[in-house]
């Protein structure tokens, strides 16, 4: 008889689930911008709403962290930053946001592997 898993269960630690909900609201952000780009690109007059809901979002998200690593009057300047009907302000609080993210290793994907071989298969099998 088959058994799943031979009973033993996989679960998601609640960090790893959280990181996965923040590249989420991250990726919104990102396809906020590209809305607003190829309007832009285009000649028309593109709005900021759905970037600052999303940057806002991805704020939030990250606030609890925000709070331990900026001063106040960093994080008062990220939010208006966040809101603003300014792009620049705005792809300066993303960057700001994503370089953060990037030092919490969020968005930071290093598998700090180091290859000196020509045998790729050879040096993955030895993480088994």
């Amino acid at each position: 008889m088959d058994y799943y898993n031979e009973f033993k269960t996989e679960t998601i630690a609640r960090a790893d689930l959280l990181k996965v909900l923040i590249l989420n609201k991250w990726n919104f952000v990102i396809d906020a911008f590209e809305a607003y780009d190829k309007v832009e690109s285009v000649g028309g007059v593109p709005q900021t709403s759905t970037i600052n809901a999303r940057m806002l979002a991805l704020y939030n998200s990250l606030y609890g962290m925000l709070t331990r690593d900026l001063k106040t009057k960093e994080l008062e300047q990220l939010f208006k930053d966040c809101k603003s009907n300014h792009i620049d302000e705005v792809r300066n609080a993303y960057w700001q946001l994503t370089v953060f993210m990037d030092k919490k290793g969020i968005t930071k994907i290093d598998t700090k592997k180091t290859y000196d071989t020509t045998d790729i298969e050879e040096e993955n099998s030895q993480d088994e």
